[in-house]
This record gives structure tokens, sequence and C-alpha cells, in this order.
């Protein structure tokens, strides 16, 4: 029993110890943060607050650049897994930067010094050789007669943009020499007929042909003209996941009479194509007859 309230005793006390010690705590540190904010309010001046202002802008700056530069970085990373992820599948993914315009002159003299309008190109065979298409303001006289091609046509759209704009380069040229030398402008109406091809290595030609007016005499003026292709620029390239399932394969045929040629196409597409992928759907569209 005495050792009971004993015990109970000694935790009263440790209680009350313990008690003390927590309020003469709480007092002394309100009193220090009282004193504190007193002296740091009386000792400041005003000017602290006007640098502490331009630190927290300067801070603010910093955080911007370094977003800045967090978000490039994380835009080049995307860029190199997505050329991993290219280079898993098989092919390669590449964005070329963008020409910039010494590289873009440089290219295009190259292209015009290399051009067969400039100097003679060496042929291996006639299959080799690109032809001219005659064309006057109003007419095309194409040389590649294919399906649906007349051998006389309208130019419209971007063909005859591409035509007017050759000759009014030609026209601005002979006018700015002409006013050189004191001789009369050309018009539209001195132009007579004209040629070009596009070579695919090198550029679009033309060679246009106009009526001199210089008095009494007559002549004719010949004018080379290029287009020169600008270097390849990637646009986009993107991986193409192949298909579980293989792809239908569509054929459209016209036909209009010829059934025995008709018989003939129907058993060989059978024989070939039928019978080793049925992947593919035939449509023919009937031109002919009813009946």
């Amino acid at each position: 029993m005495l050792r009971l309230l004993s015990m109970r005793l000694l935790t009263r006390v440790w209680l009350f110890a313990g008690s003390l010690s927590l309020i003469s705590l709480l007092i002394l540190g309100r009193c220090g943060i009282q004193e504190s904010s007193s002296v740091s309010g009386k000792g400041e001046p005003v000017s602290n607050t006007a640098a502490y202002i331009s630190l927290l802008e300067q801070r603010e700056e910093e955080n911007r650049a370094e977003v800045a530069r967090l978000t490039e970085e994380i835009r080049g990373l995307k860029l190199q897994l997505l050329q991993f992820q290219a280079q898993d599948m098989g092919f390669s993914y590449h964005l070329d930067s963008p020409v910039n315009g010494s590289d873009c002159s440089s290219y295009i003299r190259h292209q015009v010094e290399t051009a067969e309008v400039s100097q003679g190109v060496s042929l291996n065979n006639e299959y080799e050789l690109v032809a001219f298409t005659h064309f006057t303001l109003s007419r095309v006289y194409p040389t590649d007669l294919g399906l649906g091609k007349r051998v006389v046509e309208k130019p419209i759209s971007f063909k005859r943009k591409d035509l007017l704009e050759a000759v009014t380069s030609a026209l601005e040229v002979l006018n700015r020499n002409a006013s050189l030398h004191g001789k009369p402008k050309y018009t539209a109406e001195d132009f007579l007929e004209g040629v070009y091809r596009s070579v695919p290595t090198t550029g679009t030609e033309y060679e246009m042909y106009f009526r001199v007016r210089q008095g009494k005499s007559q002549g004719y003026t010949k004018m080379a003209v290029m287009r020169p292709f600008a270097p390849l620029v990637t646009l986009n390239s993107s991986p193409l996941p192949q298909s579980k399932d293989k792809e239908l394969i569509h054929v459209i045929l016209p036909l209009s009479g010829r059934i025995s040629t008709f018989q003939g196409f129907m058993d060989k597409f059978v024989k070939i194509a039928l019978k080793n992928d049925r992947h593919v759907l035939l449509s023919v569209v009937y031109f002919g007859e009813e009946g």
C-alpha cells in the first residue's frame, strides 16, 4: 500500500515538473518572438521591401528560364524516343532541319549550272531523253499522250499559272534590257510560242520566242528560263504499325465491249490473284449498252 502511494506521488511530481517546464518554454518563446519582431521593425529600413520585390522578380525570371530549358530538353528527348522507336520498327526516322538561305542559293546555283539548258548532257539511250512540250498562251500540245489526253489542251489551273509566270518573267528581263538601250518595250502580244519540259533532277526548263519590233526590221528573240528545284525537305515521318490482317486491295476495271479480252483477263485474275491471295476486290465498271 505504501509502495502504491509513493508511485502515485512520484507520478504527480513528474507531471507537475513537466507542465512547469512546458509553460516556461511557451512564455520564453512568445517573448522572444515579440522582441525580435519589435527589433526588426525598428531597425530595418523601408528600402528592404523594394529589395525583396526585386529578389522575387529575379527568382521568377530564373524559374521561367529553367522551365524553358526543361521544355526544350523534353522536346529533344521525345524526338530521340521517336527515333529509337522507328529504328526498332526497321526504318530510320529523321527530321531535317530547315534549309537556310545560303545553302538553298548554292544548291539552286548548282542546279542551274548542271542543267542541260546550260550545257549539254550525254545520254545513254533515247529512253533517257525528256521531250519538250510545245505551248502558246492559250494552247498546250503535249507529247506524252495517255488515257484521256488530247492532242491539243487548254492550260488550266496550275499549268496555266506556271506558263504565265514563265512568260511574265521573260518579259520583265526583256523590258529591263530594252529600257537600258532605249528600245520599245515588249508585251504579251509579242510572245509567239515556246517549249518546256520538267527534268526530275534539275527543274523545269523553258525556251520562249518573242517578236522583235524595231521599225521595219523583223526578228525574233529567244529567251531561256529555268525554274530549278529546291533541296528536299522532310515534312513528317510517322511509323505505321503493321496490321495483323492483310489489307484489302481494290481493283477497278472499266469495260466496254471486248468480251473475249475480258474473259481472258478473268481467267488470269482467278489463276493469279484469287488462288494465291483472296484479299482482292474486283469492281467492273461497264460502259457498254444495257442488256
